[in-house]
């Protein structure tokens, strides 16, 4: 099968990316030519023209091929032109707004927290400060620091879902 495929595999290349006009569809109708090959070897007869055998099962193959490729590229247009147009224009535009309108919500959340609660979260998250650099600036424990910042993340969660789910939903409204 070696010295059949050393023969034939170039010609039936050429053949193939003839029809195809394609280097990788070429090898792999080629690959594909030898695999069925090998899968009919024990009825094929010592009488039949081996090379006309060949090619007319690498033309076969490769119709075959471009009318599977001709088919999912109908049902990719049809599926891509039942789908809505989107105006990413628009939903850039709502996009920052609403980004805004969150940035305005986590502020006015920020500033109801506790003093020493807010001091400590915007040292964390706004200044980038370490908790052990956040405990020697305000005289407290790392440990105090870490129960504040969870606290406070406890907060901001709890009332921003409600405006996060509506981004959430309102992004799945502009995707479909």
């Amino acid at each position: 099968m070696k010295d059949l495929f050393d023969y034939y595999a170039p010609v039936l290349y050429r053949y193939v990316f003839s029809i195809l006009k394609s280097d990788v569809d070429a090898q792999e109708i080629t690959q594909l030519v030898f695999i069925k090959l090998w899968d009919i070897r024990s009825s094929l007869r010592d009488n039949t023209n081996f090379t006309s055998f060949v090619l007319t099962i690498a033309r076969n193959t490769s119709y075959n091929y471009l009318k599977k490729k001709y088919r999912e590229k109908m049902i990719f247009s049809q599926i891509n032109s039942s789908l809505p147009e989107i105006d990413t224009d628009n939903i850039q535009t709502e996009d920052m707004v609403l980004e805004k309108e969150l940035k305005i919500k986590l502020e006015d959340l920020i500033d109801k927290l506790p003093l020493q609660r807010k001091k400590i979260f915007k040292l964390s998250r706004y200044d980038g400060k370490t908790y052990h650099e956040i405990a020697g600036i305000l005289g407290i424990s790392e440990n105090t620091v870490d129960t504040q910042i969870r606290k406070a993340l406890r907060y901001l969660k709890e009332n921003l879902a409600d405006e996060i789910s509506l981004v959430f939903a309102l992004f799945l409204i502009n995707i479909f």
